[in-house]
């Protein structure tokens, strides 16, 4: 009976007292409209009358007449002057927020006349609401579309959530909702005559667990935004309606992975109860939210946590030393390896994999930090007796990270270029090699500078000009030179350490290594070698460390687990392949190079690094990996180092010193 307007409730009424079948041309007469609109109503208003069992029946010849007894009649009569007297008691922000929800949440597209029609208003009535609703809208909310059809809301995805937020505020408020203990009473039953019941019934049970689970208490403000918001998402999905965000600078991503779980675990824990789909985006936008929303997961079960204390504190301490940043009084950075290591331990005792979203993108930009890293927990391995995947190391690494972020002096550097790789990974390259290794140097192309916050940038190098005043920016030439490379370091030194002492890298691959050369032993570099696969590679150089003395027990064993949880292949055609710090009694690099490519975890390989550090060396770990990997970024450093030399060649290059 919502549904009927005003003409339609008056041929109802009209009919009610009317015994005999009439003309349908009596009837358009007295209404003003055709005979056709008059049998297009009768079949809407058929399909009202049947929850009281009655009908409008038609009689070639006779016309048409309303059957029924003079009970049910009256309850037609009744039920029509109630809707009528309701109508009429509409406040006019009360109309307006209920226009808003026919178009809004119900997606209808509706004529002025219907909504004047539905609210016993007139039209200029409902103009001047559209005019008011019209003017609480701006870029970030829908937009209202008008045509011969009808009015309708148009916008994306983020837009009509974002609207529905504002909306869902503005009718709380308009029902006195305004602080936590009227919320909690009141709100369900409210947001429930607006969205599904299950849905607001969960969220609620859901956001009360997650408070709990997390040992944290939101504030109102908080608590309130976030099940509006989660009520809104959760609808929106079950109508199979996703939002998809453009991804940041991965040194902005990565910093949401500390609350991954959180978004993960709540969203599968709600879609499962409703019995929803969702994809990994829809986690990644969650997560998004809860960072928002500041949760800060705090450990409950300090017995539990206490277990723990001693391996945390140790792993901190050494990260500390390898990183040569003290980190050992960030008790967030020991809050969140905590709270994350209790579940993570769970689900690798129980077989639950899990998959890091961003395992990609922190091998290639935080190579250095993510072995650090699998150096550091190795011995949490050993001690809990567990075997970590490579997903679990770089969520643990995202912990120390956002720590050494903190502790550190960090420059976020972006290097742009039209086509956001090839030109801009030959700058990438060259500057790497005297920029500090503790920066972090992301390429990207032109487009995401202009598409993402550059707030939290500190420098821009680029080759093409960019629109952008609020940033320092280095101009470059594509191929990058001897002046470029100057300009970079000098503007670099006069924004960040005012020391202007510059030592610029010939372009010849003069390379100078203070650290790996004193591990270089050119008995441990093997030339041109003939063999076939992985195995054997491996069988040979670990044969020549235990032969020589430089290992422990498990050595071995150590370095093939290492490949099993991940393979250690690179782009650049090399592996690198390294041991457990406690299986290595003296520091060594063993260097392999071989005549034709082999298959190595899905990459062609032709030269392999054996990385075996002690565990006295623990503080030259950092420096040991960065010089490493400024040896393997590219295939063609690679190749000029390694390529058509014999085992004193590559000695030579690497500026290896006689061993005890």
């Amino acid at each position: 009976m919502l549904d009927l307007n005003s003409r339609q409730k008056d041929l109802i009424k009209i009919m009610i007292n009317e015994a005999n079948y009439k003309a349908v041309n009596e009837y358009s007469n007295f209404l003003r409209v055709s005979p056709r609109t008059i049998y297009s109503d009768i079949k809407l208003i058929n399909k009202c009358l049947q929850n009281f069992h009655m009908e409008i029946e038609k009689k070639p010849g006779l016309g048409i007449k309303l059957i029924g007894d003079a009970e049910k009649k009256m309850q037609v009569m009744e039920f029509l002057n109630n809707k009528v007297e309701d109508k009429n008691q509409y406040t006019i922000a009360e109309r307006q927020l209920e226009i808003i929800r026919m178009l809004l949440v119900d997606e209808k597209i509706i004529s002025y006349q219907k909504l004047a029609d539905y609210f016993w208003v007139s039209k200029t009535s409902i103009s001047n609401d559209m005019q008011l609703i019209q003017s609480m809208l701006n870029e970030k909310t829908v937009s209202i579309q008008s045509n011969k059809k009808g009015t309708k809301f148009i916008g994306s995805e983020i837009q009509k959530q974002y609207t529905l937020q504002r909306y869902t505020e503005l009718l709380l408020k308009e029902k006195n909702v305004e602080n936590e203990k009227s919320f909690l009473k009141y709100g369900p039953d409210i947001l429930k005559k607006i969205y599904p019941v299950n849905i607001v019934e969960i969220v609620f049970e859901e956001v009360a667990h997650l408070e709990k689970t997390l040992n944290i208490s939101l504030s109102y403000y908080y608590l309130k935004s976030l099940i509006i918001t989660l009520i809104i998402f959760m609808f929106r999905l079950s109508k199979d309606n996703h939002i998809y965000s453009k991804k940041s600078f991965i040194f902005e991503e990565i910093k949401s992975l500390e609350t991954y779980f959180v978004a993960q675990n709540t969203l599968e824990s709600i879609s499962s109860k409703l019995n929803i789909n969702v994809n990994k985006g829809d986690i990644d936008y969650l997560n998004k939210q809860l960072l928002a929303y500041c949760i800060k997961p705090e450990v409950k079960n300090k017995d539990e946590a206490k277990k723990y204390e001693e391996i945390v504190t140790e792993a901190i301490k050494e990260m500390s030393q390898i990183m040569n940043v003290d980190l050992t009084q960030d008790k967030k950075l020991y809050d969140g390896l905590i709270f994350h290591l209790i579940p993570m331990i769970y689900r690798i005792r129980i077989g639950i994999r899990i998959e890091n979203p961003l395992l990609s993108e922190i091998k290639e930009q935080y190579s250095v930090t993510l072995s650090a890293t699998w150096y550091v927990i190795s011995k949490l391995e050993k001690k809990l007796d567990i075997t970590l995947t490579e997903d679990e190391v770089a969520f643990v690494m995202v912990h120390f990270q956002a720590s050494i972020d903190r502790n550190a002096q960090v420059k976020k550097i972006l290097i742009v270029c039209p086509t956001g790789i090839g030109s801009s990974e030959l700058i990438a390259n060259k500057i790497k090699r005297f920029l500090p290794a503790k920066d972090i140097i992301e390429v990207v192309p032109i487009r995401k500078i202009y598409e993402n916050d550059i707030n939290n940038v500190d420098l821009i190098i680029s080759s093409v000009q960019l629109d952008i005043s609020n940033k320092p920016i280095i101009y470059v030439s594509s191929l990058v030179s001897n002046e470029d490379l100057k300009n970079i370091y000098s503007i670099y030194a006069d924004t960040f350490i005012n020391d202007k002492k510059i030592n610029l890298p010939s372009h010849k691959y003069e390379y100078k290594f203070k650290y790996i050369n004193e591990l270089i032993d050119e008995k441990f570099i093997f030339t041109n070698c003939d063999y076939t696969s992985k195995e054997e590679c491996l069988d040979y150089m670990i044969s020549c460390f235990e032969e020589e003395g430089l290992t422990y027990e498990g050595f071995k064993e150590s370095i093939l687990e290492r490949e099993e949880i991940g393979s250690t292949s690179l782009d650049s055609a090399v592996a690198i392949p390294h041991a457990l710090l406690a299986t290595v009694k003296k520091s060594r690099l063993g260097i392999m190079t071989l005549k034709n490519y082999i298959k190595w975890g899905g990459k062609n390989i032709n030269t392999i690094i054996l990385i075996s550090i002690s565990e006295k060396d623990i503080k030259k770990v950092k420096n040991i990996l960065s010089e490493l990997y400024e040896i393997v970024e590219s295939k063609e450093r690679v190749e000029n180092l390694f390529l058509h030399k014999n085992s004193k060649e590559i000695f030579e290059v690497l500026g290896g010193t006689e061993l005890d």
